[in-house]
C-alpha cells in the first residue's frame, strides 16, 4: 500500500523487461546447470543439481546412495567460498543457494563457479582424509 514501494517496484519491472532479464536467466542458467550437472558426475559430495534460471541448489550429500546430507562440509564449502570472496547461502541442511544478481556478466558468473566448483573439491578431498 506504499505508493513509493509501489513505483520502485513499477520501475523495477520495465527496467527487468527492457532488459530481457528473464530471458538472459534462462540463458545463463541453463550454461551454469551444464557446468554444475559435469562437475557432479566428477564429485561423489555433489547430490543433486536442480534450479530454474539463476536461481540453482546444489545438495551436498555424504553418501549418494543414502542421501545423508553432508552438513558440516555444506557450512566448510560456504566458509570457504566466503574467503574467496563468494557469497552464497544455504537452504534446509546441506543445499548450497547460487543466486547471482540477474545483470550478473557471463564471465563472471564463470569465475564464480569455477570458484565453487575448486572449494567443493577441496572439501570433498579433505573430509576424506
Amino acid at each position: 500500500g506504499n505508493p513509493v514501494a509501489c513505483a520502485a517496484a513499477i520501475a523495477n519491472i520495465k527496467f527487468m523487461k527492457r532488459r530481457k532479464l528473464c530471458k538472459r536467466a534462462e540463458k545463463l542458467g541453463s550454461i551454469a546447470m551444464k557446468f554444475l550437472e559435469d562437475i557432479k558426475e566428477e564429485i561423489g559430495l555433489i547430490g543433486d543439481v536442480r534450479g530454474k534460471g539463476l536461481m540453482i541448489g546444489i545438495e551436498l550429500v555424504k553418501d549418494r546412495k543414502t542421501k545423508a546430507p553432508a552438513e558440516s562440509e555444506t557450512r566448510k564449502v560456504l566458509n570457504t567460498a566466503f574467503k574467496k570472496g563468494l557469497l552464497l547461502i544455504s537452504c534446509g541442511h546441506s543445499v548450497v543457494r547460487v543466486i547471482p544478481p540477474l545483470v550478473i556478466k557471463r564471465d563472471e558468473l564463470e569465475k564464480g563457479l569455477e570458484t565453487l566448483a575448486d572449494v567443493i573439491r577441496h572439501v570433498s578431498r579433505t573430509r576424506k582424509q
